[in-house]
């Protein structure tokens, strides 16, 4: 979660937060923090993007398997549409996190959904999306056992 600077707060905002600090369940980011910096020293990076910058990656948990909303926030220069980009790749980091992955589906506004062939990395997972327009959705659902 990230915070505004403290002084920003109320004081029954700020003995709120206090005690969100001291349960330990939620982890707390001044706004201006290197968010980067600040995943990856506690192995929390699970996600990379290889592709333009303004392009968010934002996971959840299904019961088919993690899902992965790609978002372009990317206009192109007429301004009614947005840029289009092939060939940008979502790196899943830590794969034993992740599992062994199976079959992955994308699918994006208008188009049918497509299988995508993950590339497998001892550090990471790489899927490359064929194509990005305003937004797609990876499901990646896990492997069957053999």
């Amino acid at each position: 979660m990230l915070l505004g600077p403290l002084d920003s707060f109320a004081a029954e905002d700020r003995a709120v937060l206090d005690r969100v600090r001291a349960d330990g369940r939620l982890r707390l980011v001044e706004a201006g923090a290197d968010l980067g910096s600040f995943f990856a020293a506690r192995g929390m990076d699970i996600l990379g993007w290889e592709g333009p910058e303004r392009v968010y990656l934002f996971p959840r948990s299904s019961a088919a398997g993690p899902i992965i909303h790609v978002v372009n926030w990317n206009m192109a220069p007429d301004g009614q549409q947005p840029e289009v980009y092939r060939s940008p790749t979502v790196v899943l980091r830590h794969p034993a996190r992740w599992g062994a992955v199976g079959r992955i589906t994308y699918c994006q506004p208008g188009e049918p959904a497509i299988e995508l062939e993950p590339e497998v990395h001892p550090d990471a997972i790489r899927i490359t999306l064929p194509r990005l327009a305003s937004w797609g959705i990876l499901t990646i659902a896990p492997a069957t056992a053999p």
